[in-house]
């Protein structure tokens, strides 16, 4: 009887084995927050948010690659050069002043089993306050922002927050069409 004890047991082990063994591989997760640059890049984004709410558009630029690509600002093409980002954004501030709270933020690095293409990230979360120089208006609105960082400077950064509070606070409205 010991000896058919034994038996199974040892089968048993066999059997669990390479269930566990298989639990234990290591994969490459996909993105991680432990890297060496994660404060640099948080950084890189929270000085491109501190500058944009300070409306100093050359700071601002100066956070970008020259070969960035900015989308979600709102322009015709919904996408933006160094440039155009540039002037854009000279233009708004002409009009409007910007002041940004209860911001959070996050640096990732991803590789080949990201959804996404592998590098360096940040993302920024908070609320942007928007008030209209002319008609006296003010909209506040929250914001998320995700940041391509290379080597200090963003290359591809993508905006979301609500636009249409920002048109409305400009007087725009929407209208059904009969």
């Amino acid at each position: 009887m010991k000896t058919f004890k034994l038996m199974c047991c040892l089968l048993m082990a066999c059997l669990v084995l390479p269930i566990t063994t298989n639990a234990q591989e290591s994969k490459q997760p996909g993105v991680t927050t432990n890297f060496d640059n994660a404060m640099q890049d948080v950084e890189v984004l929270r000085n491109y948010v501190s500058y944009t709410a300070m409306g100093d558009v050359k700071k601002m630029n100066s956070m970008l690659a020259d070969d960035v690509m900015v989308y979600g600002l709102g322009s015709p093409t919904d996408s933006l050069t160094k440039q155009q980002h540039f002037d854009s954004n000279a233009e708004t501030y002409k009009n409007m002043s910007l002041s940004v709270a209860n911001e959070i933020y996050l640096a990732v690095e991803t590789d080949d089993q990201a959804p996404v293409g592998p590098g360096e990230w940040a993302f920024a979360w908070g609320q942007v306050t928007a008030n209209d120089k002319t008609t006296m208006r003010s909209t506040t609105v929250p914001f998320h922002i995700v940041a391509r960082i290379e080597n200090g400077k963003i290359h591809r950064m993508y905006f979301y927050y609500d636009t249409l509070a920002f048109a409305s606070m400009r007087g725009f409205a929407l209208t059904k069409e009969e």
